[in-house]
């Protein structure tokens, strides 16, 4: 398959002393790959899988942390007693006071108070500085220590607010993995 300019696999192989026929498959592959890469105008794009499942990470930490502030996350319920019968003779009667039976809900926020605040913002900085890192050569190893502090966060903070915040790790996890080898058909 030759290229309009005359730079196909075969030229290439004259060019660097290799047979003109019969070339290795892993050769024109390599070359392929090669001219997609020089025109491609982003090369970045390529990690767009990870970079895609960095901000997914970040967006599952700010919506456990919004949801675990707004929506509630405590039940009181409260009750009435029967008043006791039989008073003593001559003794002032008992007050009668209203009861107020019910159910009441409240969020995180209502019963722990700004103080929970900084706990739930720690996910989203740890995922939010790495995907700030995701554009620098540093990526990998951003994600990589992202997605250990976030598991660890999941961890040490157990069923209470932890179990929230493992799909972020997890995502964090799949940000962090090796991009694959794109298979260019020749």
């Amino acid at each position: 398959m030759e290229e309009p300019d005359g730079r196909g696999p075969r030229d290439a192989a004259r060019r660097w002393g290799g047979r003109r026929e019969g070339l290795p498959v892993s050769f024109i592959r390599s070359y392929d790959t090669l001219r997609a890469m020089e025109s491609e105008p982003f090369p970045q794009r390529n990690r767009t899988r990870g970079n895609r499942a960095a901000l997914m990470s970040f967006a599952l930490a700010v919506g456990a942390s919004i949801a675990l502030l707004a929506l509630p996350t405590s039940t009181t319920e409260t009750g009435c007693f029967p008043v006791v019968a039989g008073q003593v003779e001559g003794a002032s009667p008992l007050p009668i006071e209203t009861c107020h039976p019910g159910v009441t809900h409240r969020s995180l926020f209502q019963e722990q108070g700004w103080g929970v605040v900084a706990p739930l913002s720690v996910p989203i900085l740890i995922s939010g500085i790495a995907l700030s890192l995701a554009r620098t050569r540093f990526r990998r190893v951003a994600f990589i220590t992202a997605a250990s502090l976030l598991f660890g966060f999941f961890v040490l903070t157990g069923f209470s607010i932890g179990l929230f915040y493992l799909p972020s790790a997890i995502a964090m996890f799949l940000a962090a993995l090796p991009e694959g080898k794109v298979a260019v058909a020749t």
